[in-house]
């Protein structure tokens, strides 16, 4: 069995990231529009998001909420 490693993490390293990620949505936002499709296709987006809510999980901050497509 693979132990897990612990890991420390500054928060001023992940409010840059949260930063950084947060510029990246806004420029979607500004060229794509409010909603942005990000099916199973689009890895970046799903990868952005998913890094985003671990990071938000971590802070105890409000998460991204996918809206599904009807």
């Amino acid at each position: 069995m693979t132990k897990k490693a612990t890991v420390t993490v500054s928060c001023d390293l992940l409010n840059e990231l949260l930063c950084a990620q947060n510029k990246i949505i806004v420029n979607y936002k500004i060229n794509k529009g409010k909603h942005i499709y990000c099916g199973r296709w689009n890895e970046e987006i799903n990868d952005l998001i998913e890094t985003y809510n671990q990071v938000a999980e971590i802070l105890n901050i409000e998460k991204m909420k996918l809206i599904p497509n009807n």
